[in-house]
């Protein structure tokens, strides 16, 4: 709760005379902590999503007047300025703003909102005394931005690299890792186009798959702190897709990348002493062999 405390100074002058010296101090609400987790924001910064918080310590009895009341803030943005006695919330923008109650909580549901949507910035708790049914602080009844702080996941802006070596291998790559990527997920169809899926975490420096299998997927470590994901050629199916994204621990996955994986379309060389043959029926213009009618035809092997 706020709490006011009036300390009293008495000076005394060496002539024996005496002075005082009163001050007022006040000591802000508690914000209390989010009972609501990041992680059920999934997939909710468009929305207005059911939002809790607990531990909220103020005396919601104690208002300094009929027409004020205690409200908690859900905000983005601002800081905490010390006024010389407390840390105090400052700038910050108004998401959505609910009464708190006499047990400490307080419930943000989608008509308390005062933006179209929860958005993906990190949300924070202020605790404050207001005029009835508004944002307006009363004096300096307002605590510091809570400790505590949710955030609806934002996609992953770094979706991994996937190539396949045509010219010569035929391996399908999938470079992952780019930014702040620690978690990522590749999905290929093996040769009876059954899908297989290849999920992978980065610990410290090293990158490695979740679950052991799929002996012939690798892994490799380049330079600038990326990875690159191996399948050789037989391993995924011609004709179908890898799949992969990734992401970091604040971020739902990226955008799902593809590629077709490309059989082996070279056709090969054939020679025949020092000549090569023609590899399509439009090429073949130069005759090997002069057949004349009534001559004997009897090439050599």
């Amino acid at each position: 709760m706020v709490e006011r405390e009036k300390v009293t100074v008495t000076a005394t002058d060496k002539e024996g005379h005496k002075t005082s010296y009163s001050t007022l101090f006040s000591f802000p609400p508690g914000t209390g902590t989010f009972e609501t987790t990041s992680e059920e924001l999934l997939n909710k910064e468009n929305e207005k999503p059911l939002v809790k918080a607990k531990g909220i310590n103020v005396n919601t009895l104690y208002t300094e007047g009929e027409n004020r009341e205690w409200r908690a803030f859900l905000v983005t943005g601002g800081r905490n300025v010390n006024d010389g006695q407390a840390d105090r919330a400052k700038g910050y923008d108004v998401v959505a703003s609910a009464l708190v109650r006499t047990d400490g909580t307080a419930i943000f549901t989608p008509d308390t909102y005062l933006k179209d949507k929860i958005g993906d910035k990190p949300l924070r708790l202020v605790v404050a005394m207001v005029d009835q049914r508004t944002t307006n602080v009363y004096k300096d009844f307002i605590s510091a931005l809570s400790s505590s702080s949710i955030q609806a996941p934002a996609e992953y802006k770094q979706p991994p690299v996937l190539a396949q070596d045509t010219a010569n291998t035929l391996e399908v790559t999938v470079k992952i890792g780019q930014g702040t990527a620690n978690k990522a997920t590749v999905v290929y169809f093996d040769a009876a186009g059954a899908p297989q899926t290849v999920k992978l975490s980065k610990t410290g420096d090293s990158w490695s798959k979740d679950v052991a299998g799929n002996a012939a997927v690798t892994i490799t470590r380049n330079s600038d702190g990326t990875a690159t994901v191996h399948i050789p050629e037989g391993v995924a199916k011609v004709g179908m897709q890898v799949l992969a994204n990734q992401n970091d621990s604040n971020t739902k996955p990226s955008s799902t990348q593809s590629l077709t994986v490309q059989g082996d379309t070279t056709a090969p060389k054939v020679s025949l002493g020092n000549t090569v043959l023609p590899t399509t029926a439009s090429a073949a213009t130069t005759p090997i062999y002069k057949v004349v009618q009534g001559s004997a035809f009897a090439p050599k092997t």
